[in-house]
């Protein structure tokens, strides 16, 4: 017997209707192929400015700062706002987490729980404030030009809870960190360029073994 027409149109119809739905099941499993793939082919992160404290390592990455164990692991993201975070600096405690962060123009101090959470800003110079680090009795140790008459740096504390400054009177200091008698020991601005060099050679040690513990970003 003849097939119809009407038979015809309908045989056409189903196979144009399942040969999709075979080809939608290939497609999916070889996207989950890739899937599994992709790990293995990711690029290595771009690691900077490391801070230590105890098992605990903050870095800068894409512009924003990370956490991890210093055996290694996932990193966690604790920052994500478009601008940048970079100098973290831990407190003695390792409570909290002191920053430079790009929010509202210029650099400025900031202060976070180490856990996660908001920051809160420390300075208003509106001169790029950058964080250097912790004294012992818990104020953040900040670079700022807002406090010397000259276009030079001048070393500074904040207490985080009530914003008050210290300046320390020493002339074109720039870096600096506290010793066990609590005495301050202060980098010139002249002479940061001399220990460059040797600064980046300590980072890129520092660095490396972020690499070799297999921190993933």
């Amino acid at each position: 017997m003849r097939p119809s027409l009407f038979s015809t149109l309908l045989v056409v119809a189903f196979a144009q209707v399942t040969a999709p739905i075979l080809t939608a099941a290939e497609g999916n499993a070889a996207a989950a192929k890739l899937s599994q793939a992709a790990p293995a082919a990711a690029a290595p992160g771009y690691f900077r400015f490391p801070a230590l404290h105890g098992d605990t390592i903050v870095f800068t990455a894409e512009g924003d700062l990370w956490r991890v164990d210093r055996k290694g692991g996932v990193a966690q993201r604790l920052t994500s706002h478009p601008g940048q975070e970079m100098y973290p600096s831990i407190s003695p405690d390792g409570k909290w987490l002191a920053f430079s962060g790009q929010y509202e123009g210029p650099f400025e101090a900031y202060v976070m729980p180490l856990a996660g959470g908001l920051p809160r800003r420390l300075t208003f110079d509106g001169e790029g404030a950058t964080v250097r680090g912790w004294t012992p009795d818990g104020r953040v140790l900040a670079s700022t030009l807002a406090e010397s008459t000259l276009p030079n740096r001048q070393l500074i504390a904040i207490n985080p809870s009530n914003l008050e400054r210290e300046v320390f009177p020493l002339a074109q200091a720039d870096e600096g960190a506290f010793d066990a008698d609590v005495v301050v020991s202060a980098v010139p601005a002249d002479r940061l360029a001399k220990l460059c060099s040797a600064t980046l050679r300590a980072a890129d040690r520092r660095l490396a073994h972020l690499e070799e513990v297999g921190v993933s970003p």
